[in-house]
């Protein structure tokens, strides 16, 4: 019974954020906010049973190094050549704004100020993902975007 719980949250963890993606493909929002923001609700309302709650840690680290497959797969080394100094000063200010903002806002909440850092540092390992796809969902043309990403859409 426990197996079949777990298993069906899943499939509706799965089918909420294939929901999130479809409104964010068809209207003006991000779907990483959408994502997000299903991630809360799930979380303020602490609808995930116990036995994938435990699972958080290795779930998490599986996601990150997904992320950092898909945006290091995607800087070929004609692109870093031509556009290194743009990503390195976009990559710093995404990390550092991001760290500045989470740290404060989780330390605004009550979290201590060494926690709220840590957790923040786990933030910025996001930040140019979600930057990335805000952007290329946008619709936005640039020529040093569209090079940069050319090789994710292809």
């Amino acid at each position: 019974m426990i197996f079949s719980d777990s298993l069906f949250a899943i499939g509706v963890l799965f089918s909420l954020g294939l929901l999130a993606d479809q409104i964010g493909r068809r209207t003006r929002i991000p779907r990483v906010t959408l994502l997000l923001l299903c991630g809360l609700l799930v979380g303020a309302f602490d609808l995930l049973p116990i036995e994938i709650s435990a699972l958080t840690d290795t779930v998490m680290v599986a996601a990150l190094t997904l992320v950092s497959f898909v945006l290091g797969g995607s800087l070929k080394a004609s692109k870093l050549k031509a556009h290194g100094m743009a990503i390195l000063v976009i990559s710093i200010a995404i990390v550092s704004v991001t760290l500045v903002i989470v740290t404060a806002g989780l330390w605004m909440f009550g979290l201590e100020p060494g926690l709220a850092l840590i957790l923040a540092s786990i933030a910025t390992a996001t930040a140019p993902a979600a930057t990335l796809d805000v952007l290329k969902q946008s619709g936005q043309k640039n020529k040093g975007l569209t090079q940069i990403t050319s090789s994710n859409t292809s």
